[in-house]
């Protein structure tokens, strides 16, 4: 009987250190987590809450042993609503989850420059929060903050060594500007980057509505996501060359931007712009180089790609050069550049992307070169002021919505080569009144030709109907137009839907032909009209409506410009060394 108590006696202190280990314990009114192995304290809930001022300890002793307080842990003053003010110690690394959420009485908070990691939530809720406390910007931007509410400046105005900071300079040991570091940080009027800095991180200064001015330097390789979003005090941003990223979103709604200043348009067009609110020209409205606003721009021999998004909206530009080295030209590229009147793209382009000319309502005619293969989606949506555009023969598609509302298109003339035109590519065109649509055309999407409305004479040239959808023509009155088509094809035209809708169908469609195997290109450009693809030495003669000739000329370097003085003249036949090969009424 005395050996079993013997035993009880010597197993107790066993069994109250195996509960501890799991069960929390409270030393001076504060509740920890206590981990033995690694004589680590985490602070954690009090079931009666939290409240007043908390002066948390550096260490706490527990059965004889000390345990360094090295945590917060998650939910651990959740909703201490009578919770005043908190000190935390230099030990704390971390601030576990919604730590603090929803202490909305939190007025003042003090974080060591220990405090290395902030998890989601922590401070959500405290919007009783006016100050945050620090001692070191460098630890500061270190932080790995989990997200938006991780980051009690999204209340508060921010204090260094117990002064307010406004004018922030960043030190020259720190590399990066961690995720959401100064989130919602509206005391600040300035902020001085250092070249130690190589990366911004995502919502590193989102809506700091009272900076100013902000300095990047050389060595910023990236700007996260959101970066600057909402910035709204901002007027000018410098970005240097050495930046090849800008996240999504990163100068979105900076309302009072009106300058962004290059140093060179190379490294500009090399930039990975995640969307187009991502560059700051969206917001700007305005892009200078050197200090001086580009208007005429001159892409230079050294760029091989413009890439995505680059001069978005860039409202001061009135024409652009394209130089032989660019074989691409990006998404959204000048899309919304309303001031361009002139682009000149050479020889050497391949690929335009979608949307890249986008609303440049200015913008009168364009010259696709022969390189290019395709037209992409809105690659010229809204473009109203265009009255010409020239497809070459190596396109073999045209894109969805690419010209719908041109509003300024009178005559449209798409190649042999093309095989399919895609849904409302020419939707809402309403000036349209002559359509030639190559022989190589063998689909026609919903809604191509859609509200055209002053359509007159469409020429098919195509001896198989093109699949066309039911609503090809829809709202484009072809009731009263006029569909030309070759004479072998007139009863398979009269037999198909849509085209038995056109009031007449006539077989005078020889229109685009091939001369010794070289496809005719016949359009309009600037007040002349330009033959192309008939073999060197060719006559080319123009008729008006009555038969008299207005002008001829002879084919050299493979095309001829005819000037028809168009406002004056309906030009009603084109004859190829004395064939006509095609009708055009205007």
């Amino acid at each position: 009987m005395i050996m079993k108590r013997y035993l009880l006696l010597l197993l107790l202190p066993l069994f109250t250190l195996c509960a501890n280990a799991d069960d929390p314990v409270e030393i001076d009114g504060i509740y920890y987590n206590l981990i033995s192995k690694a004589k680590a304290a985490e602070v954690t809930t009090n079931p009666n809450k939290y409240s007043g001022e908390i002066v948390l300890p550096k260490s706490v002793m527990y059965g004889g042993a000390e345990y360094s307080v090295s945590s917060i842990g998650a939910n651990a003053f959740y909703d201490c609503s009578s919770l005043t003010s908190i000190t935390i110690p230099n030990s704390v690394t971390s601030i576990g989850e919604s730590a603090f959420q929803a202490c909305s009485a939190l007025t003042s908070l003090t974080i060591p420059s220990s405090v290395n990691s902030i998890g989601k939530d922590a401070f959500m809720g405290c919007d009783g929060l006016t100050s945050v406390n620090i001692s070191n910007i460098e630890a500061w931007c270190n932080i790995s903050f989990s997200n938006n509410y991780s980051n009690p400046l999204c209340y508060a105005h921010l204090y260094l060594n117990g002064e307010e900071t406004k004018d922030l300079v960043i030190p020259n040991n720190v590399t990066f500007i961690s995720q959401y570091a100064f989130y919602k940080c509206s005391g600040l009027n300035s902020v001085s980057i250092p070249n130690s800095v190589t990366s911004i991180g995502n919502y590193a200064f989102y809506n700091c509505s009272g900076l100013t001015s902000v300095t990047i330097p050389n060595s910023v390789t990236s700007i996260g996501e959101r970066a600057f979003q909402e910035c709204s005090g901002l007027t000018s941003v410098t970005i240097p060359n050495s930046v090849t990223s800008l996240g999504e979103n990163a100068f979105l709604e900076c309302s009072n931007l009106t300058s962004v200043h290059i140093s060179d348009v190379e490294a500009w067009c090399k930039i990975s712009f995640g969307n187009f609110w991502s560059n700051p020209v969206f917001s700007a409205h305005h892009l200078y180089i050197n200090g001086e606003e580009i208007k005429d721009l001159v892409i230079p021999n050294s760029v091989t790609s413009i890439g995505k998004s680059v001069f978005y909206e860039c409202y001061s530009l009135n024409s652009v050069i394209i130089s032989n080295s660019v074989t691409s030209i990006g998404d959204y590229a000048f899309s919304g550049c309303s001031a361009l009147t002139s682009v000149t793209i050479p020889n050497s382009v391949t690929s335009i992307g979608n949307n890249t000319f986008s609303g440049c309502s200015a913008l009168t005619s364009v010259v696709i070169p022969n390189s290019v293969t395709s037209i992409g989606q809105h690659t010229f949506y809204e473009c109203s002021g265009l009255t010409s555009v020239t497809i070459p023969n190596s396109v073999t598609s045209i894109g969805m919505n690419a010209f719908i509302r041109c509003t300024g298109l009178t005559s449209v003339t798409i190649p042999n080569s093309v095989t399919s035109i895609g849904m409302n590519a020419f939707y809402g065109c309403n000036n349209l009144s002559s359509i030639t649509i190559g022989s190589g055309v063998t689909t026609v999407i919903n809604r191509s030709f859609s509200q055209c409305s002053e359509l007159t004479d469409v020429y098919c040239l195509a001896e198989n109907v093109p699949r066309t959808s039911s609503d090809a023509f829809d709202g484009s009155y072809i009731e009263y137009a006029t569909l030309h088509v070759p004479e072998q094809s007139i009863d398979a035209y009269k037999a198909a839907s849509p085209w038995n809708k056109f009031k007449n169908i006539v077989g005078d469609a020889t229109g685009i032909t091939k001369i010794q195997n070289n496809p005719v290109q016949i359009h309009h450009e600037n007040g002349n009209l330009i033959v192309e693809g008939v073999e060197e030495g060719t006559m080319v003669s123009v008729y008006d409506i009555k038969g008299v000739q207005i002008a001829s000329a002879m084919i050299e370097g493979g095309r001829v410009s005819i000037p028809t003085n168009q406002q004056n003249t309906n030009i009603a036949i084109v004859k190829i060394n004395g064939k006509s090969i095609k009708v055009i009424i205007k």
